[in-house]
């Protein structure tokens, strides 16, 4: 937590990273806290993405956990990836920039 609050101090934007494999934990959801109180912008980058097992919802399904779970960021946007398969991450850095 020291390291992501000294991280965040010197962000314009911050990537909150979820363990899709995990759900949004407790400590998730403190790190979001820190990032409203720091004023900071926010993406949440959802990894692991190839590893949950998906139906036709399933991504919808994550999208509102989300959105319930961070109901105190206004409406941050989500890009579902997974760094072992490089998928969709080239618009996390966009997603960044254009936050």
């Amino acid at each position: 937590m020291v390291r992501a609050n000294k991280a965040m101090e010197r962000a314009d934007v911050v990537l909150l990273v979820i363990d899709a494999t995990d759900g949004v934990t407790d400590q998730d959801q403190h790190i979001g806290g820190y990032i409203m109180d720091a004023n900071k912008s926010v993406v949440i980058v959802v990894n692991k993405w190839d590893a949950v097992e998906k139906e036709s919802m399933t991504q919808r399904n994550f999208e509102k956990l989300i959105e319930e779970k961070f109901n105190f960021l206004p409406n941050p946007p989500m890009v579902f990836i997974s760094a072992m398969t490089g998928q969709r991450i080239h618009e996390v850095l966009e997603m960044a920039h254009s936050v």
